[in-house]
């Protein structure tokens, strides 16, 4: 398998345990403990599986309910020998009508270690709502 397959397969696995199992655990465990994560809101970022583990445990305090993942698309590519970007999309319903569906947009960099891939950095946005299509920017 290549590295590329291996970080596909990876971030498919990890899209499972987070969106729909909800296991943080294993979400936690997929992670290097240098891992930066850069999430959706306005201030939503941390630094080190520390900050990753607060921030995890209280979205799933938030929200502990799964997501039904309706589509998702990735591509990858290797940075290095060991070093893979992973970058795609993925749509998602919620199991409670109080939570919005999602549609996410993802880049990740995955790194081999001597237990596997381990997560190193997410980055995760949403599209502007305001911005039309071809536009490049949203209009006042």
């Amino acid at each position: 398998m290549t590295l590329e397959q291996e970080a596909l397969a990876f971030i498919e696995q990890l899209q499972t345990l987070y969106y729909e199992q909800r296991d943080i655990e294993a979400v936690l465990a997929s992670m290097a403990e240098d891992i930066t994560w850069i999430g959706t809101g306005r201030r939503e970022r941390c630094h080190g599986l520390t900050e990753a583990r607060g921030v995890l445990t209280r979205e799933l305090q938030e929200y502990g309910e799964g997501f039904a993942v309706t589509d998702s698309g990735y591509e990858a590519v290797a940075l290095s020998d060991g070093l893979c970007v992973v970058y795609g999309q993925l749509s998602a319903s919620s199991v409670c009508a109080e939570v919005a569906d999602l549609y996410q947009r993802l880049t990740a960099v995955c790194r081999r270690t001597p237990q596997g891939l381990k997560l190193v950095h997410l980055h995760l946005s949403l599209p502007d709502l305001d911005q039309r299509e071809g536009e490049f920017y949203a209009r006042k």
